[in-house]
């Protein structure tokens, strides 16, 4: 096991349960100023890989605590409330993102998917865009 597969496999749930999505990745900084040029559609949401924690069992067995954030974006020419709050805005991909993730170890050889919080990214007058973190875990021997 390793996070490549994880991050995968919450790639493809997120696709299978959020079809309306028009942009589905993984982060490269779309929320910044630097994203190489490219547009993105909305509704979007994006997989950061957040980093890996090691916890040593014995000499040669460990256990790795994964942490993953799902980034959603919407925009609304009638606002940021409506990027929000309509049905397809950030609040309505918030509650999807935790139907599709919360609990669930996707078929994998982990820990289910623990849902640690959401989280205000980025505001403007006309796109919302959010942050729900998760955490796993899974074991690996080292020789």
């Amino acid at each position: 096991m390793d996070f490549i597969t994880i991050e995968d496999a919450i790639v493809a749930a997120l696709g299978s349960a959020m079809p309306y999505l028009r942009t589905l990745g993984t982060y490269a900084g779309e929320l910044g100023a630097g994203a190489q040029g490219q547009a993105v559609r909305h509704p979007a949401a994006f997989l950061r890989y957040d980093g890996t924690e090691f916890e040593s069992l014995d000499g040669t067995d460990v256990v790795h605590r994964t942490g993953f954030t799902v980034i959603v974006m919407a925009r609304s020419l009638r606002g940021a409330e409506d990027a929000r709050k309509s049905t397809d805005g950030a609040y309505a991909m918030v509650a999807d993102v935790l139907g599709a993730l919360a609990n669930k170890d996707l078929g994998l050889a982990t820990g289910p998917l623990r849902p640690k919080g959401v989280k205000l990214l980025k505001a403007e007058p006309t796109s919302a865009a959010y942050g729900v973190s998760f955490s796993t875990s899974y074991e690996s021997t080292y020789e």
